[in-house]
């Protein structure tokens, strides 16, 4: 049974916590908080809007990056393989989603799997457009948390993207609730 979860209001910003003197950044990273995890953004981007009972989004300053991130709360099987078939077949939805809004010409790499050692699952794939339209996933479960980070940029840099990207997928952290 899924449960969404009102991440919207548990939802904190906090600048990112840095030692004092002259090498601070003036404008830190930013980490945004929820139940069952954590993960933190480039410095100065945004929440945009509210939120929702499932997700909330985040924006670069110059609106080229957008990363989405949403969570979904189950019971807990404690079966590992009923596990994995929740976490594919949610995996599986979101490459249908992907391939049903995109154009034509859309590019999707096939997923990468891992399988860590605290039970944590993870899956991660991009995908593009001819139109410049650039996208990375990032999904993880764990203990009943199931969490999808979505990043999206349209004209942004690929080198931009690619650091975006590894900033916002490495701080992913899922606890258990």
């Amino acid at each position: 049974m899924w449960t969404f979860a009102r991440i919207a209001a548990a939802l904190t910003f906090a600048a990112a916590s840095q030692a004092a003197g002259p090498q601070d950044n003036p404008d830190p990273p930013m980490r945004a908080t929820f139940e069952g995890g954590s993960i933190a953004f480039p410095p100065g981007w945004k929440q945009v809007g509210d939120g929702d009972a499932e997700r909330f989004v985040v924006r670069a300053p110059d609106d080229m990056l957008q990363a989405t991130v949403s969570a979904f709360y189950f019971a807990v099987e404690h079966d590992k393989q009923k596990d994995l078939d929740t976490f594919r077949r949610m995996l599986e939805i979101r490459l249908r989603a992907e391939r049903e809004a995109s154009s034509a010409d859309l590019v999707l790499s096939t997923p990468a799997y891992s399988d860590l050692s605290d039970g944590t699952m993870v899956a991660t794939y991009k995908g593009m457009e001819t139109n410049s339209r650039r996208f990375a996933a990032k999904l993880v479960m764990r203990d009943g948390t199931f969490i999808a980070v979505y990043l999206e940029a349209i004209g942004s840099g690929q080198r931009r993207f690619d650091e975006a990207s590894a900033t916002i997928f490495e701080s992913l952290s899922v606890h258990h609730k």
